[in-house]
């Protein structure tokens, strides 16, 4: 009896045990894509439903620049063999990569460097789950930064650059100027943004301002669509 109780723990573990390492299973950097699908940007305001503080204005009045991606994250096919359950794959380190550039003042073709601003912000994600059908990526620049250097502001005047990378190899790009983007590096390489002294993306002249692009968690939308959204978390050293 005791044997046949040996032999049925035995069993049961074997059939449990591809389960439980499938839950905690990472992808290698190697093995999965990054694709953007869609991009939107837009001013937003928010909706701000708290109570006020004695004697100082309701917030929510000024208007937030909103920069959100939509892509896939798909395992390679050639490689899901590597896994005891392709279909339950985690990835436990994506580094996304934001460069903005708002060019308020143009003559004739090319922008003026020293009035236009560059905004670089790096945001980590983890916990997230191989062939899900979509995510987002969103970044904001704060209402006191677009008052400050653009307050007359066009869509078309911003140029945004976008890497995601996983184990710091790059997985995927993303470029756009306005509401138009592209993700192949021919078509990224003409949504450039000329500057009467160069490309602005590497220009030293444009102006670099401490802040103003921001993570998600730095602003009132911490917790909007909580559960949309892949968990934020710091750096690794």
């Amino acid at each position: 009896m005791k044997h046949l109780l040996l032999v049925f723990a035995a069993l049961v573990v074997s059939l449990i045990a591809p389960q439980v390492r499938a839950q905690f299973e990472a992808v290698e950097p190697d093995h999965v894509e990054i694709n953007v699908v869609d991009w939107d940007l837009r001013t937003v305001k928010y909706d701000d439903v708290f109570p006020d503080v004695d004697n100082i204005s309701k917030g929510g009045t000024q208007s937030w620049l909103r920069l959100m991606i939509e892509y896939t994250v798909v395992l390679d096919p050639a490689r899901a063999g590597r896994y005891s359950d392709p279909k339950n794959l985690w990835l436990d380190d994506l580094e996304i990569e934001w460069t903005v550039i708002i060019a308020p003042e143009k003559r004739g073709n090319q922008y003026d460097d020293r009035k236009a601003i560059r905004l670089n912000k790096v945001i980590n994600y983890a916990n997230i789950n191989v062939n899900k059908r979509r995510y987002f990526a969103v970044a904001y620049v704060e209402p006191t930064l677009l008052s400050r250097y653009a307050s007359k502001l066009a869509l078309d005047d911003i140029f945004t650059r976008v890497s995601f990378r996983v184990g710091r190899k790059t997985r995927g790009e993303m470029g756009a100027r306005g509401k138009k983007f592209a993700i192949k590096s021919g078509d990224i390489g003409r949504l450039s943004a000329a500057g009467r002294r160069g490309e602005l993306f590497a220009s030293e002249e444009v102006i670099r301002p401490i802040g103003g692009l921001l993570s998600r968690k730095e602003t009132p939308w911490e917790w909007a669509s909580y559960e949309t959204f892949e968990t934020i978390v710091e750096p690794k050293n």
